[in-house]
């Protein structure tokens, strides 16, 4: 942490409405679990930040769900794509490798108390084009 804003936060004083914290009321929680149940965590990798309408307005257009979906940003070029069923979730998680302005848009099913993305993920299935093979080379394993 910068010295600078670990000063500031030093002096900052709660009410004493503030130190009794913050109560969440079960129902509340049960629904939010609900929703992100069939959601999944979508991570746009490359040096550009994602502009959240943008993304909405193109995955809207090139994934054909059943039911509508809705996206939220999360973080730092990490989004959540909410679905409202499992069919349409999986069909989109278990399509083709999908970009977004030049893009990859990595995608993983949310999953509880997820805290970072691809924590334990150590390869990232991809798809690649290449030109000019020469034909002997283009078999079933290649």
């Amino acid at each position: 942490m910068e010295p600078d804003l670990a000063t500031k936060l030093q002096k900052v004083v709660l009410s004493e409405k503030e130190k009794g914290g913050v109560q969440l009321k079960e129902d509340d929680v049960n629904s939010s679990l609900d929703d992100c149940r069939l959601s999944l965590i979508g991570k746009v990798y490359g040096e550009k930040r994602a502009n959240l309408n943008g993304l909405k307005a193109t995955v809207g257009a090139i994934w054909t769900t059943k039911e509508s979906f809705n996206v939220r940003g999360i973080g730092n070029n990490l989004f959540q794509f909410l679905f409202k069923s499992e069919e349409d979730r999986d069909r989109i998680l278990d399509g083709k490798t999908w970009s977004f302005d030049g893009q990859y848009i990595l995608l993983k099913k949310w999953e509880p108390d997820q805290t970072s993305f691809y924590e334990d993920e150590e390869k990232i299935k991809i798809w690649v084009q290449i030109h000019h093979v020469p034909l002997h080379w283009l078999t079933e394993e290649t």
